[in-house]
Order: structure tokens, then sequence, then C-alpha cells
């Protein structure tokens, strides 16, 4: 008689003694700090009818006068190299190339570079894309303070700015770089992204405390969700020499010029009362700069006559405090940022120093991890660059101090050895983890073997794959020495495998063997034909010597092209055993790398 199943065949049932749990008080107890009756109101907190607005001030402060809203706005900028009103770019990627008088008026397509489009000194083989996705932005302005209604009040709000950004991408287009996505949000199954979060939020709240007569001071929150980023030595130095030349450019024209002079009558000001009603006809108000040193009888601000009656006038207060930079009296980074980076050197640079430059060039960095600690600053920065530059160097010395292992780790192969350490130490710490937090030993046993076989095995795997790859790339560099220099053409079509199948991994094992037999069986059919097609040319050249010669020829690539198919074939069966175990690598793997048609 056959077995029913039960829906307890799918359940690992784990004898816990109850001696245990009572003797370490796991179970929940509530301690009644009143002598009242305990009263439970059902439904006590509304549930939200829909999502919160993260732009909303808060209750208390008061209605904007004025309201500017963008939202729900997507942007695209492009920043190319060269210039469009310049001379011919430069080929050289090392070099300095770019300018930042690029404005395209589309997206150009894979081959951009090849269409007419932009200023004749415009380079298309250097592109940049910064997208900013879903993007909002908010300005409210609120009423001045009355003095008869701000008793009590240190401080009033002048402005409030929100800037959010649903998503932000950079991404890769250079010619000389095979990357897909410079910089984009990290999500994994350990961080996976929240619903309706937003990877930028930006918070500034302008106040003027005594009642208007102390300059703005500026309260700035930022935060920012998990980065991903995937450098090519390239993109980076472009993204520098470009924003270098921007902010140059934009310092030229921000210089005052010195042959220019004040007016005489530029300090006196014309506007229009804003408390009166608009059934009566307005009046004109004039302002006039207050004197350096004002006497006690005619007060420090200046005076403006509306009806006959003298009203006080802050303009040239406000004019005063306009010219100072904005001081920044709490900044916020409200969250930890967890950042993963990877980064490809490719050349020496000894611009850099010699140090410096030798090591930006020969770096090769997988898995790396660091983060940005949280800020809190209440001492007051005067100026964004102060601002900037107490950010930057805050996260530096603590990156130095306590995150240099996490960076190295992932040098070379080292990323697949910490992660057999990290095994090991899951295999021997979670039963005690396990034990001390309910007592049940034979679960941690179970989490630990489970973490010590993953590990190891994708450890394993990463480190194979590492070496069939270098072994294929040595065997192409020996097909491309061993092929004939006549034909060096026609073996550049079947020499190399695209460098795009990166972006286009096997899902599981399965599909990785059905792509290594794929490799397998056109590896060898390319190979018959290119010995079939040379040797029919040649015979019909040259007759029955040629069609010998040049199959002898044909003999030594032929030997080493089995080699190239075999390492491609098993590094197909890698990936798909290594994305079955971890289905999260392949989709990290199709964002950092370029696909064919990108």
């Amino acid at each position: 008689m056959a077995r029913v199943p039960t829906e307890n065949d799918d359940f690992c049932i784990i004898f816990a003694p109850r001696e245990n749990m009572q003797e370490k008080e796991e179970e929940p107890v509530v301690k009644v700090m009143v002598d009242d009756a305990i009263v439970i109101r059902e439904n006590y907190f509304s549930q939200p009818a829909k999502k919160t607005d993260t732009s909303k001030a808060p209750l208390h402060f008061p209605i904007p006068v004025v309201r500017y809203v963008v939202k729900e706005v997507s942007l695209v900028w492009h920043l190319y190299g060269g210039k469009d009103f310049g001379t011919v770019p430069p080929t050289s990627p090392a070099k300095s190339y770019i300018s930042p008088h690029s404005s395209p008026s589309h997206t150009p397509t894979r081959h951009g570079r090849n269409m007419v489009c932009g200023g004749k000194g415009r380079n298309h083989d250097f592109l940049m894309e910064i997208q900013l996705s879903k993007v909002k932005f908010q300005h409210e302005v609120y009423p001045p303070c009355k003095p008869e209604c701000d008793s009590g009040l240190l401080e009033h709000p002048v402005s409030r700015q929100v800037f959010i950004v649903q998503d932000l991408e950079i991404r890769d287009r250079l010619a000389t770089s095979q990357m897909n996505k410079f910089l984009y949000l990290y999500c994994s199954k350990e961080m996976p992204r929240k619903a309706h979060s937003n990877m930028l939020t930006v918070k500034a709240l302008h106040v003027r405390p005594e009642s208007g007569r102390s300059p703005q001071e500026c309260c700035l929150r930022v935060s920012l969700m998990p980065l991903r980023l995937n450098i090519d030595q390239d993109a980076l130095f472009f993204l520098k020499d470009f924003f270098t030349s921007l902010s140059t450019e934009v310092e030229l024209l921000m210089a005052p010029d010195p042959e220019v002079k004040k007016s005489p009558g530029a300090d006196v000001t014309c506007s229009l009362p804003r408390h009166l009603s608009t059934s009566k006809e307005p009046n004109l108000v004039l302002s006039f700069p207050g004197p350096k040193q004002p006497s006690q009888d005619d007060g420090a601000n200046s005076v403006g006559v509306v009806n006959g009656e003298e009203e006080k006038d802050f303009s040239a207060e406000e004019a005063s405090f306009s010219d100072q930079p904005v001081f920044f009296r709490e900044f916020r980074f409200t969250s930890e940022v967890p950042i993963r980076l990877d980064y490809h050197g490719k050349h020496v640079s000894m611009d850099q120093g010699t140090l410096a430059g030798i090591l930006i060039g020969l770096a090769q960095l997988n898995c790396s991890e660091l983060k940005l600690k949280r800020l809190f600053y209440r001492h007051g920065l005067l100026g964004v660059d102060k601002l900037f530059s107490y950010a930057i160097t805050e996260w530096l010395t603590d990156i130095k101090k306590n995150q240099l292992p996490g960076i190295l780790g992932g040098v070379g192969p080292m990323h697949s050895l910490v992660q057999l350490v990290q095994g090991l130490k899951d295999l021997v710490w979670l039963p005690i983890e396990q034990y001390r937090k309910d007592g049940r030993i034979v679960r941690g046993f179970q989490r630990g073997a489970a973490s010590f076989g993953t590990s190891t095995a994708m450890a394993a795997l990463e480190l194979t794959n590492r070496m069939v790859q270098t072994i294929q790339a040595a065997a192409e560099t020996a097909y491309d020495m061993v092929s004939p220099g006549t034909l060096s053409i026609e073996p550049k079509k079947i020499k190399r495998f695209p460098h795009h199948r990166l972006a286009h991994q096997p899902v599981d094992l399965r599909e990785g063997v059905a792509k290594a037999y794929s490799v397998v069986k056109e590896g060898l059919t390319d190979t018959a034909q290119t010995i079939y097609e040379t040797a029919a040319r040649e015979h019909e050249s040259r007759g029955v010597t040629g069609a010998v010669g040049e199959v002898l020829r044909q003999i030594p690539p032929a030997v080493v092209k089995p080699l190239i198919v075999a390492t491609e074939a098993t590094s197909n069966v890698l990936g798909g055993m290594r994305n079955q175990i971890r289905p999260d690598v392949r989709q990290d793997e199709s964002q950092k790398w370029r696909h064919g048609e990108d």
C-alpha cells in the first residue's frame, strides 16, 4: 500500500528540551510599571492610506507663501570628450581629453561614434552617461516672522528645499572599456531594496535666529542608499579631468570683472509692500542703504515711507548677508552606506606620482567592501567647500583606520580566500551563537554546515574559474602568435570569444552544460571550415603544393584552438554551477559587463 505524503514531510522537526528554555528565560515577559489597569485599544495607530510623502514639511511649520514643486522628472546627462567648437580630439585615453562643452540633442546608439552629431571637435569615443530617474525637487518660502507673534521662538524658518532621486546611475560608454554601469544601487539577498525607497535624499532648512536680525543658517540632511561601483581606469580619469575642466571654466565665468564699476544708484531699490491688501492701490517703497555706524535716533536699518508712516526695512542687512557663503549650522549624513567596489587598472600613469601611478595601473579589485560612516556635525561650517572637505576627510580617515582589510580583501584572488575563511568561521561560530540564543545547537550545526558548504563551493568555483580564464588568455595569445600572417584578417572573426559573454552567463548548471556543448561544437566546426576554405583557396591558385603548404601552416593554430574551446566550455560549466548556488552573482555580472548591443 502506497504511503500518502503529509504536509510535515517537507519539515525537519527538531526536539528542543523545555528545561533549557525555562533556564534561559527566553519566554516573553511583560513587566507592569503602573498599578492601574491596562486598557488595550484596538487600531490605536491608524494605518496609512497611501505611502508617506518624504518631502512634506513638519506639522508645526508655518504655511508657505511660495511653493515650487518639480516631480517625476528623469534626466540623462551625456559627457563627451573633446570640444564641440575646438580642434580635432586626441586619441589617447590617458591624456587630458575632455571639456564640458557637450550637450547632445539625442542619445547615440552603439555606433554613435560614426554618426555626425555635435561639433567637429567632439570625441564620441569618450562618453559617460549620468541618469537621474524620477527626480523631485521642492522649494518652499515661509512668511516673515512678525515681532508680535514670535514670543518664545528662538528661530524662524525662512525656506526649505528637498531634492529626491529615486534611482541614480552612471553608465560607462567609453570605447576602451568593457564595463556597463559605473555606479548604481547595490542590492542583494542580504540587503534587498525597500519598497518606495529613494536612492538619494537631500533636505535643507534655512532658518534665521532672533527674528530676522541675523544671517540665515542652514540645517542640511543627506541620505544615501548602498552603492555598487565598477571602475575602469580610463573612465575614472575621464570623469576626473572632465569635472576639473568644468570647475575651472565655472570659476572663470564667476570671477568679477575689475573694470566694471558699481553705479552710484545701484543700492537704491524699489519694491511693493507685502502687507497691503489687494483692494487698495499699492504704493512704492523706496529703500536706501543705511549708514555704516548708525545712531540710536535713526536706527540700524533703512527707512521706508508708506502713506506717511515709517516702517523698518531690512533690505540692506539682507544684501550684506547674501554676499556671504552659506553657513551650515548642522550637517547630518543620516545612514551608513555600504559600497561594493570593483576596479580594473590598465596602464601605468606617472602623472599621479611614481607609486600612485604604479598602483593605479596595476591594481585589480574584485568585490572590495567599504562603508561611509554616519556624520553628525553641529559646530558650523561656512561654505559648501568646507562642508565637502569635512565629509571627505572624515570618511578617508575612517577608511584608513578601520576598513583597509575590506579593501585589500578584493585584491586578486583574495576575495575567494576570504570566502573560504568566512566559511570555516561560520562552521565553528554559528553553532555557538545559536546555542547562546535559544539552546538549539543542532540548528546551529545545520546553519554552520550550510554556510561552510556554500562559501567553500563558491571559493573553489571562483578560484578554478580564474585559473581557467588565465589558461584561456594564454592560449589566445599563443593562437595569435602561431596564426599565419597572410590570413590575419580572417582568424580575427573566430580567434577570440566576445567579451560581452560575461554579461550573458548561464542561469544554472543545465544551461552551462548546454552552452559548453554549443561552444565545443562551434569551435570544432569553425576550425574544420577554416582549414577547408584556406586549402581550397590555395589549391585554386597554386595547385596541390599550395594546398598542402596551407594545411601545414594551419596545423599549429588548429592544435591550440581546442585548448581555447575547452577552457571556454569549462568556464561555462563552472559559471552555471556558481550561478545556481548564488543567483545574485549572475545579476551583478549582467549589470557590470557591457552587453553586445551596448
